[in-house]
């Protein structure tokens, strides 16, 4: 879910559409008549909810809330950020008042009674109880976020930019991958430990792979040297590529495109990786006449760029060669319309984007996303 998207719904919305029918809440506001009201506003809209609703003032010390919570056998609790001790009031009372999940509030209870959103289809699918929702965490927030992690007993995390090489300084341990690129997109809480994982490698290496294209043994040439660029040439050395060859703006950048490439040396040995300006046309043309694959992790391409592709020489497209765009919008780049045109097997950006998800719901579930369903329901 993006963040935008999540801004026009409610927390309640979505916990109302992940769990049972009849779901006990119990809402803890700070303020007088605002938890009752947003309970009774609940009960009206969805008729066999069980809603309790109680403000700071109605109780006589911290502890007493974890006694009403239970005799209201409530399964969720929304706690108010007005509510004092927020987050140390869970995390001391909150097995005591036996509830499953506590969830702290930063906005008004008031958004409660909002529109009800469709219920994520692998979870539902899976008959799995997990909720997955959105937060908007600012860069110098992340240690805070991550440490809430623990003290709600969090599953999972999913992090974006600019987040991502911030985070790595709180986990307890990192994949391979996320190790040697200093970041990480996937946090996976076991117990208290935090290991960070990077799932944008392995989504492009299993969508070559749900196309019947394998990495091992073959080289591929990858234009780019951002984030996801990072991410496919070093899981598809890790998956045992022959050669990694990388091309990248000569920017201030380029420095560190060249320490990823002695690191994947450091890391794997056996792979050929060099890199290159990106700026040098016969040079790329060079390296993609004896690649097995191709891949653009550029914005070329990317909308509003539509009119551009990485490739300026279409003779360097050539038939048997592999042409992967991490683009997914337009599903049809520039560079991929060019090299069909040429004979090459061509494989879109969408598919990168499902397995990467795949990669980290089996790293929060240790089960297998259903990938067709979740294919055609988004991807068709």
């Amino acid at each position: 879910m993006k963040t935008r998207d999540f801004h026009k719904q409610s927390l309640m919305s979505i916990f109302l559409s992940y769990f049972r029918p009849h779901l006990g809440l119990f809402l803890l506001g700070a303020a007088p008549g605002v938890a009752e009201q947003a309970a009774v506003n609940l009960r009206a809209k969805y008729p066999g909810l069980v809603v309790c609703g109680a403000h700071d003032g109605f109780f006589q010390d911290d502890a007493s809330p974890a006694a009403a919570i239970k005799a209201a056998r409530a399964d969720v609790v929304f706690v108010c950020l007005g509510f004092p001790k927020q987050e140390k009031w869970i995390a001391a009372h909150g097995r005591e008042a036996g509830a499953r999940l506590y969830v702290g509030l930063g906005g008004s209870l008031d958004v409660f009674a909002g529109r009800v959103e469709r219920a994520p289809e692998s979870f539902q699918r899976l008959g799995l109880d997990y909720v997955y929702t959105a937060f908007d965490i600012k860069e110098h927030e992340t240690g805070k976020a991550i440490e809430a992690m623990r003290t709600f007993c969090m599953r999972g995390m999913n992090v974006t930019m600019p987040d991502k090489t911030e985070a790595v300084k709180y986990m307890d341990e990192l994949s391979p991958a996320a190790c040697i690129i200093g970041a990480v997109n996937t946090i996976v809480n076991d117990g208290g430990k935090l290991t960070g994982y990077i799932t944008d490698g392995e989504g492009f290496v299993n969508n070559l792979r749900d196309h019947g294209v394998e990495i091992k043994g073959k080289k591929i040439t990858v234009a780019g040297g951002g984030g996801p660029a990072t991410a496919i040439q070093v899981q598809c050395a890790l998956d045992g590529a022959a050669a990694v060859s990388i091309f990248n703006r000569n920017d201030a950048f380029f420095a560190r495109t060249l320490e990823t490439a002695e690191k994947i040396r450091s890391a794997k040995p056996e792979c050929t990786v060099q890199v290159y300006d990106i700026a040098d046309g016969e040079k790329l043309k060079e390296e993609m006449a004896s690649s097995d694959i191709f891949a653009n992790a550029t914005i070329a391409g990317m909308a509003p760029l539509e009119h551009e592709s990485v490739v300026k020489d279409i003779s360097a497209f050539h038939p048997g060669l592999v042409v992967c765009d991490a683009v997914y919008h337009p599903r049809e780049t520039k560079l991929l319309r060019e090299a069909a045109q040429a004979g090459c097997t061509c494989i879109t950006g969408e598919g990168m984007l499902l397995w990467q998800g795949a990669a980290a719901f089996r790293l929060y579930t240790g089960q297998d996303m259903p990938v067709e369903e979740v294919r055609e329901k988004f991807f068709s």
